[in-house]
């Protein structure tokens, strides 16, 4: 099969999906559905790499600009990230879409072809193992309108972490994420103890921005512990000036913290998609 490049978030990703009613909610690295359209396919074709996909879209852009003296375009180079409520609502194979995703998120390949779409009717169900779904299945439908049965995804162990400077919220956060279908739920461990603090250091008003502050906290506060990092930074007396030149530079409050990590393990349901028998 051939594939193109497409970027993949630093971290975890949303579901991006206009057409999905979903409050964009998060999507774990690693997990969710992509959805390939047709018309990203031809436009990508030609231009397999990244940098030659970016490169056409700005000499295009750049042509459009010259020929109409301004233009706005908006475009897109690679796959729509879904969760499972938009994926289900385009009517995705969601074993084809889960699979693409995770070949997404390890390599930065997209498969070169649409996303295929579902004709026949079918119904999810989900167990504590493929044979409870499958029996929950077939409690449910007669086994004369089963066509086929297929496996999207088998149990799997998950685990999620948080991090806090209060280790109340650290645990309150981690609660509220852990999905409602995750079962056989571990204990919530903690690890380290939070801590917070403040200095007030002179500097540049250049130097007093969180992203100079983030690179180089330890060298205005050399003596915080070791696992603290930077949080924010207020400005306490401004600087002086004189004909325009710095005359007293101005002091900075710089906020600093310790996180606790908090952390649990789970297990998610085997899936699996049955497919109805045509009727009539």
């Amino acid at each position: 099969m051939e594939y193109f490049e497409s970027d993949v978030p630093a971290g975890g990703g949303r579901c991006s999906d206009n057409s999905c009613p979903c409050p964009e909610v998060s999507i774990p690295r690693g997990e969710g559905y992509i959805y390939i359209d047709q018309q990203l396919v031809d436009s990508r074709r030609r231009y397999p790499s990244l940098a030659g996909a970016r490169l056409a879209m700005q000499q295009t852009h750049q042509n459009m600009r010259a020929a109409v003296g301004s233009a706005s375009m908006a475009y897109r180079l690679g796959p729509i990230l879904v969760c499972e409520e938009g994926a289900k609502l385009r009517k995705l194979d969601l074993r084809v879409a889960a699979e693409d995703a995770k070949h997404w998120w390890s390599t930065g390949e997209v498969p070169l072809r649409a996303t295929p779409i579902k004709t026949a009717e079918t119904r999810i169900f989900k167990g504590h193992s493929i044979e409870e779904a499958k029996a929950l299945a077939k409690k449910e439908i007669p086994e004369d309108n089963i066509d086929k049965i297929e496996v999207i995804a088998d149990v799997k162990v998950a685990e999620k972490v948080n991090y806090h400077k209060i280790s109340e919220k650290a645990v309150q956060r981690l609660k509220s994420a852990i999905p409602k279908e995750a079962f056989d739920i571990g204990s919530i461990e903690v690890l380290g103890e939070g801590k917070e603090g403040e200095a007030d250091v002179k500097l540049p008003r250049a130097e007093a921005t969180p992203g100079w502050l983030e690179c180089w906290f330890r060298r205005y506060i050399p003596d915080a512990p070791a696992k603290a990092t930077f949080d924010k930074v207020e400005c306490i007396i401004p600087e002086k000036k004189f004909l325009g030149f710095v005359v007293k530079q101005g002091t900075w409050r710089i906020f600093w913290g310790v996180s606790v990590c908090a952390s649990v393990t789970y297990k998610m349901p085997a899936e699996i998609e049955v497919y109805l028998k045509p009727k009539g």
